[in-house]
């Protein structure tokens, strides 16, 4: 049997059970003991003991507890995680096929590292236009999300901060977040800022050259305020 299940084994129930057997025995003990006699008799010892057993038992429940609360923080912290990222697959990586084709200068310009590179501009229509916000949003909406969730959330910082340092490689994104950043809170205007910044400073676009940028992102006091707030 695993440690956890081991844990989860003790229910309110039988806290109550043990509680309740606690209360029958020293009913049945003190019934059965003359008061004037009892502290000469070895049941006032027993008691003593009694008592620093139930001391014992109750730390031992405490220590349960905080085990199953630990489990239980884990398991969260799984499935947020586990959220976040299916949420950023469906609501983002998914849908860059379906818009590749309509707006392929754009999303080229979403991915450096990939050999995708379109030099004819996208052409300028409302659908576009509209098409190009929605992909936008759905970059900085995460960003927020992990942002605000970080606390609750198990990610690897620097894989994080290269993943979205790609994406701000693009001037077309930039453009757009000028005319979005308002939707979003003060942290993320802050962070994402920050991601425009240090990935403007890239030159050449390889994986480990945005490796290193991230980790100097890492250590901007900026960033480590925003991220611990």
């Amino acid at each position: 049997m695993s440690k956890e299940s081991c844990y989860t084994n003790i229910t309110p129930a039988v806290g109550l059970f043990v509680f309740m057997l606690v209360i029958i025995i020293s009913f049945i003990i003190s019934y059965c003991t003359s008061a004037s006699q009892f502290k000469y008799t070895k049941t006032r010892i027993f008691l003593n003991c009694f008592s620093a057993l139930g001391f014992l038992l109750v730390f031992i429940f405490y220590i349960s507890v905080i085990q199953l609360q630990r489990i239980q923080i884990r398991a969260n912290i799984i499935e947020t995680t586990s959220r976040l990222n299916k949420s950023f697959l469906k609501g983002f990586v998914d849908n860059i096929h379906t818009v590749s084709k309509q707006i392929p200068h754009f999303i080229s310009s979403l991915f450096p590292l990939q050999d995708i590179n379109c030099d004819k501009e996208d052409e300028n229509n409302i659908e576009n236009n509209l098409l190009k916000h929605k992909i936008a949003y759905k970059i900085f909406s995460h960003v927020q999300e992990i942002l605000v969730a970080s606390p609750f959330i198990e990610i690897d910082q620097t894989a994080f901060l290269a993943v979205f340092l790609q994406r701000c490689t693009s001037k077309e994104l930039n453009k757009i977040w000028c005319n979005i950043k308002l939707e979003f809170n003060n942290d993320t205007q802050i962070l994402v800022e920050l991601l425009f910044n240090h990935a403007s400073k890239i030159s050449d676009y390889t994986a480990d050259n945005f490796i290193c940028a991230a980790e100097k992102l890492k250590k901007d006091q900026i960033f480590i305020k925003v991220i611990n707030e």
